[in-house]
């Protein structure tokens, strides 16, 4: 036991002096027609896969102060947000308004669970991954009932809507954590509703999970059966990728 938790250590120490000994992103403002461009481009060697963006605007002639935020998270979003990778660059456009107004990068993870910043940045995105963990393993349970035609569809959709509703309200949890259960309640719902299918990485891959009718043929499942099913695994998958990403290490 001693000697994994030194190797942990161990492994822990060489990773930051990584990030340490390298200057690991640069952030530029370049002026794109009526907008700006905000670009960040990853100059280390192990790929970004959070980072969040603050522009603040004092007031002026009498007028409140504007803030301006931006933030990504590939395991927040799991299929959505990419990670940026070294030697690439990330732009995304911000209105000429806040072109000129202090700030920038206040919070970057990077892959090997490293993270840099201003502490209240870095903790709200760890917090919105635990609010997407958490109720992602709540809904999988509910959704599981129907892939084993214990309910239907709409009736896990409304108590999924009921969860997102009671959380909505919870003010004893942090907003980003609120805001991470709030979009994976909805999002479920949607699903159950829409029979749509969700995106995730492993869709590109020769391990991507059945297609439902290969589920209806092979395990004499219904369509509504075959879907969440296929839904139920797929959180599953989402779920082991935030595994040890949902707290600063």
């Amino acid at each position: 036991m001693q000697a994994k938790v030194f190797a942990l250590v161990l492994l822990v120490a060489v990773s930051i002096a990584v990030h340490a000994q390298s200057n690991p992103y640069k952030e530029t403002r370049v002026p794109d027609g009526s907008k700006w461009q905000y670009q960040i481009t990853n100059t280390g060697t192990i790929p970004i896969v959070a980072f969040h963006v603050a522009l603040q605007c004092p007031p002026t002639n009498g007028h409140k102060g504007t803030t301006y935020d931006h933030g990504e998270d590939a395991l927040y979003t799991y299929s959505y947000d990419k990670p940026i990778l070294p030697n690439t660059t990330r732009a995304f456009t911000f209105p000429e308004s806040v072109s000129a107004c202090p700030g920038g990068v206040s919070a970057v993870i990077f892959a090997d669970g490293i993270n840099m910043g201003d502490t209240d940045a870095i903790a709200s995105l760890y917090e919105g991954r635990e609010g997407v963990y958490l109720a992602l393993t709540a809904a999988r349970k509910l959704i599981d009932t129907v892939a084993q035609g214990a309910a239907n569809p709409n009736e896990i959709a409304n108590e999924l809507d009921a969860q997102k509703q009671a959380v909505s309200g919870d003010l004893t949890i942090s907003v980003s954590r609120r805001i991470g259960e709030i979009y994976i309640f909805g999002g479920a719902a949607h699903l159950l509703r829409t029979q749509d299918d969700l995106f995730v990485p492993s869709d590109l891959t020769p391990q991507h999970q059945p297609r439902i009718e290969d589920l209806m043929q092979n395990a004499g499942m219904t369509h509504q059966q075959a879907h969440a099913t296929i839904i139920s695994r797929k959180f599953g998958e989402w779920i082991a990728a935030l595994e040890g990403n949902t707290q600063p290490r």
